[in-house]
């Protein structure tokens, strides 16, 4: 007997649902995130105060870069996993992580390429030690969503 193989049809839905939602987020940010950025500057200064305005908008930047630093690990991972880690690599594409927690990880593994490696010295220059921290937020985040979940018994 031979060996019949089967062959994956192409979910034509799945498909152009992806793409009309890709296409529909790419326009909302476009149009909506330069406002939103704006309206946030104001908010903050006015409603706290120029001090404790410029120390919530900071935290409001912070979790901003964060959000768009794991949006840069999924969309951008075809290119960095060809391009800053070895093929065995730990592979960019995980929407809940950064794109410095793999390169950390990947440095740890002694996975990173030559261009992973400056990118990497770059950022240990902007901030010490840089793609360790990033492991050590997540680690954080991840035990904070577990304490969650089972604070909220959603949990088994």
């Amino acid at each position: 007997m031979g060996v019949i193989k089967k062959i994956k049809k192409i979910n034509f839905v799945e498909f152009l649902q992806g793409l009309t939602l890709l296409i529909l987020s790419i326009v909302l940010a476009i149009v909506i995130v330069p406002i939103s950025v704006l309206v946030n500057f104001i908010y903050y200064i006015a409603k706290f105060k120029f001090q404790s305005g410029i120390n919530e908008l900071g935290l409001w930047m912070k979790s901003t870069a964060l959000s768009i630093d794991q949006f840069g690990n999924v969309t951008c991972a075809t290119v960095f996993n060809f391009t800053l880690i070895k093929k065995d690599g730990e592979k960019f594409g995980d929407p809940d992580l950064t794109i410095s927690c793999v390169l950390g990880l990947n440095k740890y593994k002694k996975k990173l390429t030559i261009i992973g490696k400056l990118i990497v010295l770059i950022l240990h220059l902007i901030e010490r030690n840089h793609v360790e921290k990033a492991i050590e937020r997540q680690i954080e985040s991840d035990q904070d969503a577990i304490m969650r979940i089972q604070k909220d018994e959603y949990y088994g």
